[in-house]
């Protein structure tokens, strides 16, 4: 079997937010001078939290810092509802790329099919403890 590279063509680039998790992880909700916000929640096995990024278009990727451990993690893209302050489901498709995990890090990364900039929230959960 050959392996076969694939070059794709990228026509934007690729925009990467990062943001600390606390480390005394508690839920709850907490805005930053930017703009973006992030929401957080556990409960006895998962952790998980979503990080509004702002109105933008194009592809982009979240490094959640401080996300502890290096257990399993799933991830997605979704719309903002800025009203409510929680992920929502609107019109566009979103698409998660993929879910990367490091020690003590996860990176999500996406795009949505709008033509214009959508309120965007990328989120995580991850195993915190044993099943």
């Amino acid at each position: 079997m050959n392996n076969v590279i694939v070059d794709i063509p990228r026509d934007t680039d690729v925009k990467i937010y990062s943001v600390e998790i606390p480390k005394n992880f508690k839920s709850g909700y907490q805005e930053f001078e930017d703009g973006t916000a992030l929401l957080l929640d556990e409960n006895e096995y998962f952790q998980w939290a979503w990080y509004y990024i702002g109105h933008t278009k194009g592809e982009f990727a979240v490094d959640f810092n401080n996300v502890a451990g290096f257990a399993p993690v799933t991830g997605n893209c979704c719309e903002w509802d800025v009203h409510n302050r929680v992920p929502s489901i609107g019109n566009a498709f979103f698409h998660t790329y993929g879910v990367m995990r490091g020690i003590n890090t996860v990176r999500v990364f996406g795009n949505h099919s709008s033509d214009g900039p959508l309120h965007v929230a990328v989120g995580y959960v991850v195993i915190k403890s044993q099943i």
